[in-house]
C-alpha cells in the first residue's frame, strides 16, 4: 500500500495555477527537471538536480524494470531519462493519464545551504560556467574560483532557467499538486522513506539496485576531507572538486548562508516545516 494520503487537511490540498496543467508540465523538456511517474501505481515523485536525483532515479529505473537497459546504454543513467525515458510511449502516456487529484505525489528534497554546496562543487568538477568566471573575475579558468564568488554569480542570474544543477528545487507542478510526503534526502534515510511507499517488488533483483548504486557513488561522491578550516572565500579548482572535498560546514558562514537564502528563498519558504 502507498503511504497515507493527507488530502482532507485543507492546507494540503491541491491549488490552482492560471495557465498551467498537470500534462503539459510532465510533456515540456522546459520544464525540468521533469517528473518520474509511475502510471501502474499512479505514482510521481518530483525530484531536483544535487538532491539525491541519482538514486532516486535508480530506485525508480530498477521499479520499472529498466535499471538493466539504462546502465547497458551509459554509466551515468541520466543520459537514459534524458534520451530514452522521456520519449517512451508509456512515460508520454502516464503523463497525459497524470492528475492532481487521484495520483500520490512524493517529493525529494535537500537542504538548501547543503545544496548550495553541492551544486558549487559540480559547477567546478564540471566545469559548467568556468569561462563565465573566468571572463568576470579576470583569471584563467584553471584558478577556479570561491564559494563565495560562485554565491555571486547565482544572484546576478535568472535562477530559474540556469543551469539544472543550480536552480531552486521548487517546481511548478507543486502550485498544481500537493506531495503526500516530503522526504529530505538530508535528514531522513532515503532508501528506508522510499521503501515505505510500499510499491511490488520488480522482476529485476534487489542486488542490481545495490550493485548500480555503489558504482554511481564511485563515480559521482567526493571524498571527505579531515580539514576543519573555513574555505568559503578560497578558490577552489576541478582538480579539488576531483579530490578531498571539505565538509558543508567548511563553507558556511554569515555572509554565505545569507547569499543563499537570498537565492534560494523560494524553496527555504516552500519547505521550511522539512529543514
Amino acid at each position: 500500500m502507498l503511504f497515507g494520503r493527507r488530502g482532507d487537511s485543507p492546507e494540503m490540498r491541491p491549488r490552482g495555477s492560471a495557465g498551467l496543467d498537470v500534462a503539459s508540465l510532465l510533456l515540456e523538456p522546459r520544464r525540468e527537471p521533469r517528473p518520474l511517474l509511475l502510471g501502474s501505481a499512479r505514482l510521481g515523485i518530483i525530484w531536483s538536480a544535487k538532491s539525491a536525483c541519482t538514486t532516486v532515479l535508480l530506485w525508480y529505473l530498477w521499479h520499472r524494470n529498466l535499471l538493466q537497459a539504462a546502465r547497458a546504454y551509459s554509466e551515468w543513467p541520466h543520459d537514459f531519462r534524458i534520451r530514452v525515458l522521456y520519449s517512451d510511449e508509456t512515460y508520454r502516456m502516464w503523463a497525459s493519464q497524470a492528475e492532481a487529484g487521484g495520483w500520490t505525489w512524493l517529493r525529494i528534497i535537500r537542504d538548501p545551504y547543503k545544496r548550495a554546496v553541492s551544486s558549487y562543487r559540480q559547477a567546478l568538477f564540471r566545469g559548467y560556467v568556468d569561462n563565465k568566471m573566468s571572463r568576470r573575475l579576470k583569471r584563467l579558468p584553471e584558478a577556479g574560483y570561491s564559494f563565495e564568488e560562485f554565491l555571486d554569480y547565482l544572484l546576478r542570474i535568472d535562477i530559474t532557467t540556469c543551469n539544472l544543477h543550480f536552480r531552486p528545487q521548487f517546481h511548478p507542478l507543486e502550485e498544481l499538486v500537493t506531495p503526500s510526503r516530503v522526504i529530505n534526502a538530508d535528514k531522513d534515510d532515503l532508501m528506508q522513506a522510499l521503501a515505505e511507499v510500499g510499491l511490488e517488488a520488480p522482476q529485476e533483483p534487489y542486488e542490481a539496485l545495490v550493485a548500480a548504486m555503489a558504482e554511481i557513488d564511485s563515480l559521482h561522491h567526493s571524498r571527505p576531507s579531515t580539514v576543519s578550516r573555513g574555505f568559503s572565500a578560497v578558490a577552489l579548482t576541478r582538480v579539488d572538486a576531483a579530490n578531498e572535498w571539505p565538509a558543508y560546514a567548511c563553507f558556511l558562514n554569515d555572509s554565505t548562508r545569507e547569499k543563499i537564502a537570498k537565492i534560494y528563498a523560494v524553496d527555504l519558504h516552500r519547505y521550511a516545516a522539512f529543514l
